[in-house]
């Protein structure tokens, strides 16, 4: 398995409990973008079949990759190049230029690429587990000889199926976290302390100081914000609650830079 780091975590934890080798690659040092060469060049290092786990928007950047450098790369791979990529947050991309795996699939661009989608972010649905895969036939026929019998609960299956139908809640959870991240980034700006461009419901933003204390003390105050992603240091991940949430969020950023601790 092939990755960026840093990034979701999940897919390296599982390569690891069947003991497949993992290669981590960093995001570029200036922009904190995928570096599409040397992952590839760890995927063409490697004789034998390599899976390339890409999460875009990517977790916890909050950034996109380019479409078009992106699109090219899965298309022109060889034949022991598999793609997962991960589209958890696809509902929040507000950049024109971005384009959906999912067209890609419809495309046949290619027979090893699979898109993956969850119902826990914008649906809400983080604690039901309910995700989905989409690719060729072929490959989703192999995918799921791996599946077990009762891998989505009835009640994670009944609450999709009813978010799926509730466009007026879509709506509003996609409103309310763009405004709660417009709220978060005019402060960071007050602050001048650097952010990424998020296309999530989540930001990713220099901190002035220790992390680990900075963490600790928003712990302190009754919020719970991201852990450290090595090897990125000095920022820090806060993810969008709801606008009266992040008010409070606001509140005790500015209270501590009248302290000066960011």
């Amino acid at each position: 398995m092939v990755i960026p780091v840093p990034t979701f975590d999940c897919a390296e934890m599982y390569a690891n409990s069947i003991g497949a080798s993992v290669v981590k690659i960093p995001l570029t040092a200036e922009n904190y973008d995928l570096d599409l060469q040397r992952l590839q060049k760890a995927a063409d290092d490697f004789n034998g079949i390599s899976l390339l786990y890409v999460c875009n928007p990517n977790n916890p950047t909050g950034t996109i990759t380019s479409t078009n450098q992106l699109k090219t790369w899965i298309g022109n791979a060889p034949d022991n190049h598999y793609f997962l990529l991960d589209q958890a947050y696809l509902e929040y991309v507000n950049d024109p230029s971005f384009e959906s795996g999912v067209e890609w699939v419809k495309q046949g661009l290619s027979d090893n690429l699979i898109v993956i989608h969850t119902f826990s972010k914008l649906c809400a649905l983080a604690g039901m587990r309910v995700g989905y895969a989409i690719s060729n036939p072929q490959t989703i026929e192999a995918v799921e000889a791996f599946m077990s019998m009762d891998n989505t609960n009835l009640s994670g299956a009944v609450a999709a199926i009813a978010t799926l139908n509730d466009a007026e809640f879509l709506e509003l959870s996609l409103r309310t976290t763009n405004q709660s991240r417009q709220m978060v980034e005019t402060v960071l700006d007050e602050l001048e302390l650097r952010y990424l461009p998020s296309q999530t419901n989540f930001i990713f933003h220099e901190i002035k100081g220790d992390l680990k204390t900075y963490i600790a003390r928003m712990r302190d105050s009754g919020i719970k914000v991201g852990r450290d992603f090595p090897p990125v240091t000095g920022f820090n991940r806060v993810t969008l609650g709801t606008p009266d949430e992040m008010a409070v969020f606001i509140k005790v950023l500015k209270s501590f830079r009248k302290k000066g601790w960011v």
